[in-house]
């Protein structure tokens, strides 16, 4: 760094010396200084394509979407060839589920340069996404066989036998990508999840306990926990875990929704009650919480209050069967019994 500012006070329109501050400010993941920089080298050197590439992986950083797309497409007016830009944007797309613009972007990078295991990769995260696994798989091998030692490729094919609940196979892979990258927690994630699955209790959870040593907020991991302790009727512990993973991120509906599990096993309906409540504000359209506060309701012979949660549920989506039974349940014990028969026939119907 001081030698880049040395640089640039002998010479103020040393564009590389801007720019290569600004890859010592990304690879701190200070991306706000980053785009400051890249900026600068732009300003003095508008006609350099990897400018505009480094400024728009920022900008991506920062949620700038927009901004970061404008800065791929502009790299690639400058350099046609320039394959990261495309790369750059195909994430943009998979980020934002448009799995197939994604895919065609990959695409274009390996047209360009068909030797960079990080793009057979992504485009196999693409195809995973649209359930093309086939093609994922192939990608997947096609990238360690550029980069034997290239772990999200192993990563991606364990997703892959995850799915087809081919667990050992996928925890075998899952290892692999441990093994060439010891230090990303979502590995461990998903190691832990097969091997949940192969009910290896013990080395399930010290896959999720690593996972939150290398990323203390990493919080499906103590979502996961969470689940084991559940399963296994350690109620206040399990809640502990939803708590911790609610810190985190306190904007994850089904996080509420799996502690409520817990405190519902309690006997604690009025904290179970809250966490519908809150799932709710994040998401207004939630039905299912409608839902079950409803069965809440109905639980307590509070019949009217279950019947309105119902009828959210129902407004929302009206194409639920089990919204219509439930509801017409509720009715029943009011009386209503004509509406009833409507609520049951409509759920039948569906």
């Amino acid at each position: 760094m001081k030698c880049y500012k040395e640089a640039i006070r002998i010479d103020p329109n040393n564009h590389y010396a801007y720019n290569c501050i600004g890859k010592i400010f990304y690879n701190e993941k200070r991306y706000k200084e980053a785009v400051k920089h890249y900026n600068d080298a732009i300003r003095i050197n508008p006609s350099e394509a990897c400018y505009f590439l480094w400024k728009g992986d920022a900008l991506r950083e920062l949620g700038r979407r927009e901004e970061a797309m404008e800065c791929y497409k502009e790299a690639i007016r400058i350099d046609p060839n320039n394959a990261d830009a495309y790369i750059g944007i195909g994430i943009i797309f998979l980020n934002e589920k448009r799995y197939e613009e994604a895919v065609k972007h990959y695409n274009d990078a390996i047209r360009i340069n068909p030797n960079c295991a990080f793009y057979y990769s992504n485009k196999g995260n693409a195809l995973y996404k649209l359930s093309r696994r086939e093609e994922a798989m192939e990608c997947y091998k096609e990238a360690i066989r550029i980069d034997p030692n290239y772990a999200d490729a192993y990563n991606g094919i364990g997703k892959i036998f995850y799915k087809e609940e081919r667990y050992e196979e996928a925890v075998n892979c899952y290892s692999d990508a441990i093994i060439f990258n010891p230090n990303d927690a979502i590995y461990y994630n998903n190691k832990g999840d097969a091997l949940y699955e192969l009910e290896r209790r013990e080395e399930v959870m010290e896959c999720y306990k690593e996972a939150i040593r290398i990323h203390p907020n990493n919080a499906d991991a103590y979502i996961r926990i969470g689940l084991i302790f559940l399963n296994e009727k350690r109620y206040e512990e399990a809640v502990k875990h939803y708590n911790d993973a609610i810190r985190i991120n306190p904007n994850c509906w089904i996080y509420y929704r799996n502690k409520r599990n817990a405190l519902r096993e309690l006997g604690r309906r009025e904290e179970a009650m809250e966490c519908y409540k809150e799932a709710i504000r994040i998401d207004p359209n939630n039905h299912y919480a409608y839902n079950c506060i409803g069965n809440i309701f109905y639980n307590e012979k509070r019949y009217k209050e279950a019947v309105k949660h119902y009828n959210d549920a129902i407004r929302i989506n009206p194409n639920s069967a089990n919204y219509y039974f439930n509801k017409g349940n509720a009715l029943y014990e009011l009386g209503r019994i004509e509406e009833t028969v409507k609520c049951l026939n409509k759920a039948r119907s569906l």
